[in-house]
C-alpha cells in the first residue's frame, strides 16, 4: 500500500521518504519491499509525516498480517491468480 501509495503514486525516492519519516533508508526500504512489518514507532512517525492517526497504519498492518495467516492456512480463500479453482472446489467437496 505504501509503495503504491507514495512511491509509484507520488514519485517519491526512498531517501525522500526516509526524511519525511524521520527514518533510516534501510527501514523505509525493508518497510517498502514488506520484509519488516509495521511497528508503533513507525506508525507514529508515519501519522505524523502524513497528517493521518498512527491507529491508521497499525490497523492496516493487522489486517494485512491476518489475511496472509489465513492465506497460509487456507490457500482456496485468497488463491494466487495461477492457482486453478477447480482445486480448490476438489478441497472444498473433499473435506
Amino acid at each position: 500500500m505504501l509503495r503504491i501509495l507514495l512511491m509509484d503514486e507520488e514519485n517519491l525516492s526512498i531517501e525522500e521518504l526516509s526524511a519525511m519519516f524521520d527514518l533510516n533508508t534501510e527501514t523505509v526500504s525493508a518497510l517498502m519491499e514488506e520484509k519488516i512489518d509495521m511497528n508503533p514507532e513507525i506508525a507514529a512517525k508515519l501519522g505524523v509525516a502524513l497528517n493521518s492517526s498512527h491507529e491508521v497504519w497499525l490497523n492496516m498492518q493487522e489486517s494485512y498480517t491476518m489475511a496472509v495467516q489465513v492465506q497460509a492456512l487456507h490457500p482456496c480463500l485468497f488463491p494466487e491468480p495461477e492457482q486453478k479453482i477447480n482445486t480448490c472446489q476438489y478441497v472444498y467437496m473433499s473435506a
